[in-house]
């Protein structure tokens, strides 16, 4: 059981850890589980992205990773695919977006998995 500065125990886990608890921001700052009123549907979405070194799946982390709702991306140099986890408020589109113009500079493909 983790404790909290004030001695108090949490049952809070870091997001997308095994078991986690999905906690709602709460105005006293206590952990609550999620009720269906700020619950959030999680997707997966897979880009294939022309990888070549670990600088390419750092800089594709960062731009993904500033992305409000995304909660984990997985970039794997060996396949070359980009699995991003998100809740609904993020759109596929604007991630490609984003990942285009880092393309356009890099010289890297991307394009959204079939």
């Amino acid at each position: 059981e983790n404790k909290n500065k004030d001695g108090r125990g949490s049952s809070e886990r870091p997001r997308g850890a095994p078991g986690a608890l999905l906690l709602c921001s709460q105005p006293y700052g206590f952990p609550v589980e999620l009720f269906s009123s700020c619950s959030r549907k999680m997707t997966e979405t897979t880009f294939d992205v022309g990888m070549t070194c670990g600088g390419c799946s750092g800089a594709v982390k960062r731009i993904l990773g500033k992305f409000d709702g995304v909660s984990n991306i997985d970039a794997n140099l060996e396949t070359k695919k980009v699995v991003v986890t998100h809740d609904d408020t993020v759109k596929k589109e604007e991630m490609l977006e984003k990942l285009l113009k880092w393309s356009a500079a890099s010289g890297k493909s991307v394009a959204l998995a079939s």
